[in-house]
């Protein structure tokens, strides 16, 4: 039997036969939550006269790089930042006990939203425009935000920690090296 499962209950064990492998087609995939690693920066256009929050999210995606004839060339999967955009109605059903109601009101940190809100790339290419213009994938978040978690660092940065001692081996001499840190000290720009 190809598909089988072993129960095993105290000493008898039970054979049941015929599990079928089957596709959920009505699956809740779109229901599950993602946290998006976001980067905020206040950004002012004084030729404008306006100022606003400019968003980046964070994914890990195939990246390619154009060839001089234009073709995608394969480079890795690597961690790229992209522009965050918001739907006007992307903020709507935000639950209440979430203090953010508007891009106005992220900062860094990790912004959770169903995976059927949110659009991403499938890959990171960037492209031109008419003019020649380098055009950048970006992220669109067009509902189902559900929560939000601004960064703060680790307590344990605060925290004094004990250096460790330095152990250098150099192969051409033969000579090992040991240096204690909290004997050593530093000048400016080290």
């Amino acid at each position: 039997m190809a598909n089988e499962i072993v129960k095993n209950e105290n000493v008898e064990v039970t054979i049941i036969d015929e599990v079928k492998n089957q596709i959920d087609y009505n699956a809740k995939i779109g229901e599950d939550v993602i946290g998006l690693t976001i980067k905020c920066k206040r950004i002012k256009d004084d030729k404008k006269g306006i100022d606003f929050n400019s968003v980046k999210g964070m994914l890990f995606i195939p990246v390619y790089e154009l060839n001089k004839k234009g073709d995608p060339v394969y480079r890795g999967d690597h961690n790229r930042w992209m522009d965050v955009h918001f739907t006007k109605v992307a903020f709507k059903g935000v639950p209440n006990e979430c203090d953010v109601h508007s891009p106005e009101d992220l900062t860094t940190g990790t912004l959770y939203v169903r995976l059927k809100g949110i659009q991403t790339p499938s890959k990171y290419v960037v492209t031109k425009d008419e003019d020649g213009k380098d055009v950048y994938p970006e992220i669109w978040v067009k509902n189902s935000i559900v929560g939000f978690v601004p960064y703060t660092p680790d307590k344990s940065v605060f925290e004094y920690h004990k250096p460790e001692k330095v152990i250098e081996y150099d192969e051409e001499t033969g000579e090992i090296t040991e240096d204690d840190p909290e004997t050593q000290t530093f000048t400016d720009g080290e």
